[in-house]
């Protein structure tokens, strides 16, 4: 069992090597990009954020000076005052929100389709978390709206997700230390949904997130990343404009 247990530590060892470690940002904010030979050459970029000490919000195009129905997660970030910003929920053609959406308890959307609009993420000022569809949800808090398909729940990869579509994909998760994680894999890095789980399920020393549950955005075209803080500037944008987006900010007093 010894030798067993060797060999298999060597055979992580160049797997852990190559593996960036999180750099800390700001107060409650670490950053890193993880290169993946597997399932196809692709670059994660992966956020991980403590609840506790930083805000999400969540930011509408109308935001905006001249209140656009769709925009760029970059001028949402300058105007704004963000310190990242990813594209969000789903939206229609006429650039409306899809899926049940609220901020500080105004319902900006309250239609709850099934589909794949099968979970819902909410941070309530000091938590960020995932609801199923059908469960009871916060009330009054500051983010909370509806996307899918869930990709992990407790711990769990969720089964048949679509195997044929590659697309670029916009990710939250949580882990057991109740961080929030966001993956973005955009640009010329595509997966399809049902190679995420097993992504996002990796030890976070071997590039995953450790996510205990994960629920997949808007993805595709609409793909887009902002950061800036410090001299850490990363700019992934989109081929679409889109009307709504996840913002972290630093939290007010701190």
């Amino acid at each position: 069992m010894k030798i067993v247990s060797i060999l298999l530590i060597l055979l992580l060892l160049p797997a852990l090597a190559d593996t960036a470690e999180f750099l800390t940002l700001e107060k409650g904010l670490e950053y890193r990009e993880v290169k993946l030979d597997s399932p196809r050459p692709l670059t994660m970029i992966q956020l991980r954020c403590d609840p506790r000490e930083i805000s999400v919000n969540l930011l509408l195009s109308t935001d905006l000076k001249g209140k656009p129905n769709s925009t760029t997660a970059g001028r949402v970030a300058r105007e704004l005052g963000q310190v990242a910003v990813i594209n969000s929920s789903y939206f229609g053609h006429k650039m409306e929100i899809l899926g049940y959406t609220e901020r500080y308890g105004e319902v900006l959307n309250s239609d709850i389709p099934e589909g794949i609009f099968s979970a819902f993420f909410y941070w309530d000022g000091g938590r960020a978390g995932f609801k199923r569809r059908g469960e009871s949800l916060p009330s009054g808090v500051p983010v909370l709206f509806q996307a899918g398909p869930r990709l992990v729940w407790d711990g769990e990869a969720i089964g048949g997700l679509d195997s044929e579509a590659l697309a670029n994909r916009t990710i939250l998760s949580v882990d057991e230390e109740g961080r929030l994680g966001i993956v973005v894999i955009g640009g010329l890095a595509h997966t399809t949904l049902s190679e995420l789980p097993a992504l996002l399920l990796k030890p976070v020393a071997q590039g995953g997130m450790a996510s205990v549950r994960a629920l997949n955005l808007d993805g595709g075209s609409s793909t887009q990343f902002y950061l800036q803080s410090g001299s850490t500037k990363k700019s992934l944008p989109g081929r679409a404009k889109v009307p709504v987006f996840l913002g972290i900010s630093k939290r007010s007093g701190k």
